[in-house]
């Protein structure tokens, strides 16, 4: 007699299953499957850090949290609730344009999918590019970022999240 117990990840869902072994014959004492969520969980860390980061004063860093924050969210509703692959978005977007451009338009096509609320669909876009382009900022150029640019980025970033939750 032998107890295997083995863990497997299968469409992104995590699966522990418990098998009972005697002689020829295997019996499934249990299996229990459920969905990652580690990049929705660092999507609310980084959420967190954002403020926190605001609220020390290091603005540039808060940006690149707030902006992560909406990039892990958007990911983990691509891949955990949609069941979209990372192989299916790199062959449906097969311009050279960057992941998290092509997660942006992955969601941009499932939102355009779900809603005729065209204005949603523009200010979700809208408010995407500019938390991006403060981001870039942040993290690659000689600009300086201020309380302003981190709490509007912060504030796009809960926008564009809270759109993400309803997907």
């Amino acid at each position: 007699m032998l107890i295997n117990y083995n863990v497997i990840v299968i469409n992104s869902k995590v699966s522990y299953f418990c098998t009972l072994v005697i002689g020829n014959f295997t019996c499934l004492l249990y299996n229990i499957s459920f969905p990652m969520d580690e990049l929705k969980h660092k999507s609310q860390f980084n959420m967190d850090a954002a403020n926190f980061l605001i609220e020390k004063n290091l603005y540039a860093s808060s940006v690149h949290c707030s902006y992560y924050s909406c990039i892990q969210l958007a990911k983990h509703v691509l891949l955990n609730k949609l069941g979209i692959t990372e192989q299916i978005l790199k062959q449906n977007y097969t311009k050279p344009i960057g992941s998290h451009n092509i997660i942006r338009e992955a969601i941009i096509k499932e939102l355009k999918s779900r809603t005729n609320d065209r204005f949603k669909i523009t200010q979700f876009n809208s408010k995407f590019g500019i938390v991006k382009q403060l981001r870039e900022e942040s993290d690659y150029h000689e600009v300086v970022i201020d309380s302003k640019k981190a709490t509007d980025s912060v504030k796009h970033s809960t926008f564009i999240n809270e759109i993400l939750k309803t997907i």
